[in-house]
């Protein structure tokens, strides 16, 4: 006689946040996997956070998601700490004093990442506010400023080259979303 093999029933977690926040309203898991799971047991799950998204069957979506944050979040801060490097090393500004300038620069980022998201599932990159070919000025002067300061340029040169492969395949017309195709 043929057995039945159950298999196991699982779920794949992302903890988007430090461990001194687990349990706390504010803190962020991931899950992905068996649908029934999370079900079955979101009051536990959200007594470990306050936030417990289920983000679909496949058990990669949670790290995956878990990725994608992290790279916004150290591309983020490492924009920031070269900015504070480049304003005291070249002017003789203190990081606190640069803040509120950087925080400006985000401020304007949730709206800019949803038009940036929907040029990308839309497959519209009109250049209508911003161009490829006009973001590439900036960013080589991005590089030249922090090579002149003695800086480690690597940042900004990443940027600029994908700009440039994004021009060279003739999308410099385009807006920066574009760049998605260049990656």
């Amino acid at each position: 006689m043929g057995r039945h093999v159950r298999l196991p029933r699982y779920l794949t977690a992302a903890i988007m946040v430090p461990t001194p926040m687990i349990g706390k309203e504010e803190a962020l898991i991931l899950y992905s996997g068996d649908e029934s799971v999370f079900v079955e047991h979101h009051d536990a799950l959200r007594a470990l956070a306050g936030t417990a998204d289920f983000l679909g069957a496949d058990h990669g979506l949670a790290p995956l998601y878990d990725i994608g944050m992290l790279e916004v979040f150290f591309a983020s801060m490492s924009a920031f700490v070269h900015a504070a490097a480049l304003a005291r090393r070249v002017g003789g500004v203190s990081a606190e004093r640069f803040l509120p300038y950087g925080l400006g620069m985000l401020a304007i980022l949730p709206d800019t990442l949803k038009e940036v998201a929907a040029d990308i599932d839309n497959g519209t990159f009109s250049g209508d506010q911003d161009k490829v070919e006009m973001e590439l000025v900036a960013l080589a002067h991005m590089v030249e400023t922090s090579r002149a300061a003695g800086l480690d340029a690597s940042l900004a040169e990443s940027m600029r080259a994908l700009a440039e492969r994004t021009v060279a395949a003739g999308n410099g017309h385009l807006g920066w979303s574009k760049t998605v195709d260049h990656l």
